[in-house]
C-alpha cells in the first residue's frame, strides 16, 4: 500500500505539469498590430506601397525604420528615438495611433520621402 501511495505522490508533478502545457495561451491586449481600419467607399482596390526599410529625419539625421511583415497596410514605424509603434499604409497616407500625444501621427508618402504635419520628413 505505501508503494502504490509512493508512486501516486511521484506521478502528481507531472500530471500537473501537463495539465498547465496543455493549457491554451491567451492573447495579451495591446501587442501586435492594431487592426485596420475599415475601407471607405472606392478604397476596395487601394495599393499599398511598400515602404520597408531605412529611412533617416530630415531635421535631425537620426536613422528611422519601417517593417511591414506583408503589404496588408500594417507596419511598425521606428523614430530616430527608437520609439515603436504599429500604424497603417494606405495609398499614400501612413497613420500611427500612438504617437504625437496619442491623437495619432498622420503623414504621406511621396516616393522617398514621408512627409509629416508639422513639415519635417523622413528620406531614404
Amino acid at each position: 500500500m505505501r508503494r502504490a501511495i509512493a508512486i501516486a505522490l511521484r506521478a502528481i508533478p507531472a500530471a500537473l505539469l501537463s495539465l498547465v502545457l496543455a493549457a491554451p495561451a491567451w492573447a495579451q491586449p495591446g501587442y501586435g498590430p492594431p487592426p485596420l481600419p475599415p475601407r471607405g467607399y472606392g478604397d476596395r482596390e487601394a495599393p499599398v506601397p511598400d515602404i520597408s526599410g531605412e529611412w533617416y529625419n530630415h531635421s535631425n539625421g537620426g536613422r528611422c525604420e519601417v517593417i511591414q511583415r506583408r503589404l496588408d497596410g500594417r507596419a511598425l514605424f521606428i523614430n530616430e528615438n527608437g520609439d515603436r509603434a504599429w500604424g497603417s499604409v494606405r495609398r499614400d497616407r501612413v497613420f500611427i495611433p500612438d504617437w504625437n500625444n496619442g491623437e495619432g501621427q498622420r503623414g504621406r508618402v511621396r516616393g522617398d520621402r514621408i512627409g509629416w504635419p508639422d513639415g519635417n520628413y523622413w528620406e531614404r
